[in-house]
Formats: structure tokens, sequence, C-alpha cells
């Protein structure tokens, strides 16, 4: 398997962090696609479950980013899109960890660790 093939792609992993113990098929995901290079849009209800799955994450040196979000809320879903879509641009490198604009909307990604 080519460790890096997703690398320079962006991936959205919804429901990213599980509500109880264990790992998870959108843990597993995430872990699994950050280690092939991509970069990991982590979508989750819950803010405290998905940054801990960050800090994992870029503990093995992977990239990924936080969305609060369900996907019944077409807000949200939104988002999620605008999200990625600015991740994969050339413009991701401004970023700062604690706020991200997309598309002259604001899209808030709280770096709490």
């Amino acid at each position: 398997m080519d460790s890096l093939r997703l690398e320079g792609k962006v991936a959205i992993v919804t429901g990213a962090a599980p509500r109880g113990e264990g790992l998870g098929i959108g843990k597993a995901t995430a872990i699994l696609f950050s280690w092939l290079g991509a970069k990991v849009v982590l979508v989750n209800r819950t803010e405290a479950k998905a940054q801990a799955l960050q800090r994992q994450i870029e503990n093995e040196g992977g990239t990924c980013s936080i969305v609060v979000a369900g996907v019944t809320e077409p807000v949200q879903v939104e988002m999620m899109a605008n999200t990625a879509v600015f991740l994969a641009s050339d413009e991701s490198r401004w970023v700062t960890g604690t706020s991200l604009l997309v598309d002259g909307g604001l899209a808030v990604l709280k770096d709490r660790h």
C-alpha cells in the first residue's frame, strides 16, 4: 500500500469521534486517511471528543480540522463542504487554528488543547 496515496487530498469524516469507548468506524477512517496523507476534516456533534481525536492525529504527524456539526442541518453541511474546499485550496496555509474564513463566511474552528 502506498503510504501517502491521499497526499494533497481532503477527506471529510462525519461521525468522526465515537460516543462511547473504542475505535468506531469514523475514528478508524479518520486515522487511516491521515496516515495516508489526507488533510482530514473531523465532523462531529461533540467537540470534546473531536478534539481528543484531533490531538491523536496531530501527535502522529497528521493534519486535521474540526467542524462541530450534524449532517441533518443543511447550513452545517454547507459549512463542512466549504471547509474542505478551502483546505484543498492554495490559500489553506492561512488557517490559524482558531478560526477559518471560508467564502466570506466564518466557520469557527477552536483549538482548545
